[in-house]
């Protein structure tokens, strides 16, 4: 059974049903008898045409709503499913940094990078430290592509540095320096906002 006749099974039998009764009601009422007389009208013929072509009339118009609402179900279904697949891939986007520019009194300087490892080009992407102030933004990564930002470790803490350890270094980074900023890409014309493990969608934009 093709794709067709299985989401439309219903309206395809409905309409048969009222065609087979149909042409048993106008065979009945066409045919006339007179005491044991009975004879066929033919004056009924033109009436039996116009009955059913009525009836294939309305049949046609079910059929025709059926396959639209079935139509609109899978563009539901395949939006839901895209959206869902760029919600997934949004999750996998964060931002990494490290310290860098060791000098005598410490590591002064911090790289923030993206690496775009999705399918999908990640666009107008911007991110802003605690306070709300851009801190960096970009137009568009490509997949396969990233995109990195040097800035000094002051920009982000009261110290000038972030000490001569770099494991030590590191651990500032990701338990102070990342989560305190938010990082803001556009993903096929939804926005997202992440802060720390935290994702927001905030919606479509304009193409």
């Amino acid at each position: 059974m093709s794709g067709f006749m299985r989401r439309h099974i219903f309206a395809l039998v409905l309409l048969v049903l009222i065609i087979g009764l149909s042409c048993g009601w106008a065979v009945g009422t066409a045919t006339t008898c007179v005491s044991a007389s009975c004879h066929f009208d033919a004056s009924l013929f033109g009436a039996w045409g116009s009955w059913i072509g009525g009836i294939a009339t309305a049949g046609a118009t079910i059929a025709a709503a059926a396959a639209f609402k079935s139509e609109r179900a899978d563009r539901r279904a395949k939006w839901a499913s895209r959206r869902a697949e760029i919600a997934a891939t949004a999750r996998t986007c964060v931002l990494r940094a490290q310290a860098i520019s060791l000098a005598p009194d410490g590591y002064r300087r911090v790289k923030i990078q993206f690496d775009n490892n999705t399918k999908f080009d990640v666009t107008d992407l911007a991110v802003y430290l605690e306070d709300g102030s851009l801190l960096d933004r970009d137009d568009q990564v490509n997949p396969g592509h990233n995109w990195a930002e040097k800035h000094r470790a002051s920009t982000f803490q009261s110290n000038h540095t972030l000490g001569h350890d770099r494991v030590l270094a590191a651990e500032t980074i990701r338990s102070v320096i990342l989560p305190s900023l938010t990082f803001e890409f556009t993903i096929a014309t939804t926005r997202f906002r992440r802060r720390g493990t935290e994702l927001t969608e905030l919606g479509l934009i304009s193409a």
